[in-house]
């Protein structure tokens, strides 16, 4: 069972989430022309798209990040958790804020698209929204603490490599995002 589980852990991170990460920045870009003029609203979800498409790029670029450095023995697996543990405190606030507004609109299509379609969508994301709002509530405080003390085992110069991997993750992150975005805003054309 142990083994089924990494294996579904690894295609999330490394193929499910990348997939969903391109299909928002890439939708985002191919509507920008739509979402320009549009209300302040469709110009929140569009950014809140954006910020969930920098997260869900921003694991598997982390991961691998930390996969080369464990592998060529730079990071210790002490290091590694301090780098999800960073990710995950420095990416959970948007994520939870993007989602309560992607949330909302897509409960506002269902309500007046009343299809079976429209409704999965509202019903999936409600369940996310509520799990993050959870998981952040309940971990935040003992994550922070965790990167504390596991931090405390480590130089000065281990937790700047660490806080740059990181910063490269994110940075990376960022500029898939925009690759996908400018994809998908040269499709629109």
């Amino acid at each position: 069972m142990h083994i089924l589980m990494m294996i579904f852990a690894f295609i999330l991170i490394f193929i499910i989430n990348p997939l969903i990460s391109f299909a928002n920045a890439y939708i985002v870009g191919k509507e920008w022309k739509n979402i320009q003029y549009g209300s302040i609203w469709d110009k929140t979800l569009a950014v809140s798209g954006l910020i969930q498409s920098i997260a869900g790029f921003s694991m598997p670029t982390l991961g691998i990040l930390l996969f080369i450095g464990y592998i060529t023995k730079y990071l210790s697996m002490n290091q590694i958790n301090i780098g999800i543990d960073l990710l995950w405190v420095s990416i959970i606030v948007p994520v939870v804020g993007s989602g309560i507004i992607i949330t909302i609109q897509s409960i506002k299509d269902a309500i007046k698209e009343k299809s079976f379609g429209s409704g999965a969508v509202a019903f999936w994301n409600l369940g996310a929204t509520i799990e993050n709002i959870i998981n952040m509530v309940s971990n935040f405080g003992s994550v922070i603490s965790d990167i504390s003390s596991r931090s405390d085992d480590e130089d000065d110069s281990s937790k700047l490599v660490i806080v740059f991997i990181v910063g490269i993750s994110l940075l990376l992150s960022v500029g898939f995002t925009v690759l996908s975005f400018n994809y998908g805003k040269s499709k629109s054309q």
